[in-house]
């Protein structure tokens, strides 16, 4: 008997890494090809939050994908995500949504890169397109993934297309209408070590021109008063991420989803001297500045690459 396919996304993913894995998983079953999802690492506490609500079990935890033969990978392009956990070589097939990618990584793999606020929007129609039946459970990760990526549709790079998938997924979801709000309110309770454990599941590298950045992200309600009751605590954190990896410049981005704006944090002069030149923003000679409007990593990391090939 032939192996299953595995179906998964980077180390430690997001709900919409986590979702469009097992979702996917799914639609090639139902399409004849025997797959299984699996997630390396940890999940975010928002996928935490959903799973929460759903009664499928959950995707296989993996160290590493490399007893598996062929491997599809979702919500990234970027080999680097994997820290080690794929060969590049196995991966048949790649579904992702971010500007800047890397599908040259993958020289045995069909891939699908297209610019839309969610990559569960690409797996959602996948179902549409070819008519076929979608669980409520995997229909409901794939709505609370496409309105946690889009900031509830708030972001900039919302489409036509992530709305129209949304709202089919909602009628076979059979989702409370409260839902998305009681999503983001248990994505803000950063209480205790819940913290840290946010800020190390959710930071993105990337090395342009020799030099690498780092940039963390939590996407909360009340963003200014986590930074000033808890700043210490979070600039070791960057201290300590910077410190594992090796890297120039590094910040977090606490989006704020009710003031619709971002705080960037970061104690490094240089990395405030980046910020301030392309985004605009001023710490003023502290470690905090705000930004008005909402901008997503995805958003940032193509203006810090241009930035850093001059």
């Amino acid at each position: 008997m032939a192996s299953p396919i595995l179906v998964t996304s980077y180390v430690d993913p997001d709900l919409d890494g986590t979702a469009c894995a097992i979702a996917y998983a799914e639609f090639l079953n139902k399409s004849g090809t025997k797959a299984v999802a699996g997630i390396l690492g940890a999940m975010h506490s928002e996928a935490e939050f959903v799973f929460g609500k759903i009664k499928s079990l959950a995707p296989l935890s993996l160290r590493d994908a490399h007893e598996y033969g062929q491997v599809v990978i979702v919500d990234t392009s970027n080999i680097a995500s994997f820290e080690g956990a794929l060969i590049p070589e196995r991966v048949v097939e790649v579904i992702d949504h971010r500007e800047v990618s890397f599908p040259e990584q993958f020289p045995n793999a069909k891939i699908q890169i297209e610019k839309v606020g969610a990559a569960a929007t690409l797996i959602a129609e996948r179902f549409i397109q070819t008519n076929t039946e979608i669980s409520k459970d995997s229909a409901l990760l794939l709505y609370g993934a496409i309105a946690s990526n889009t900031f509830n549709f708030q972001s900039v790079l919302t489409t036509k297309r992530d709305r129209d998938a949304f709202s089919w997924l909602k009628d076979k979801s059979g989702v409370r209408d409260d839902f998305v709000y009681q999503m983001f309110l248990a994505k803000s309770d950063l209480r205790g070590e819940r913290l840290q454990k946010d800020i190390q599941g959710d930071y993105s590298w990337s090395t342009f021109n020799g030099k690498t950045m780092v940039v963390a992200q939590l996407e909360i309600i009340g963003a200014q008063k986590l930074a000033r009751e808890r700043e210490p605590e979070i600039l070791k954190e960057l201290r300590d991420i910077q410190r594992e990896r090796k890297s120039d410049y590094i910040f977090l981005s606490i989006i704020d989803l009710e003031e619709k704006g971002a705080l960037f944090v970061t104690e490094d002069k240089e990395t405030q001297n980046i910020l301030s030149r392309l985004f605009g923003v001023s710490f003023e000679g502290g470690s905090s500045a705000w930004h008005t409007g909402l901008i997503l990593r995805k958003e940032m990391t193509p203006r810090i690459k241009k930035e850093f090939e001059k």
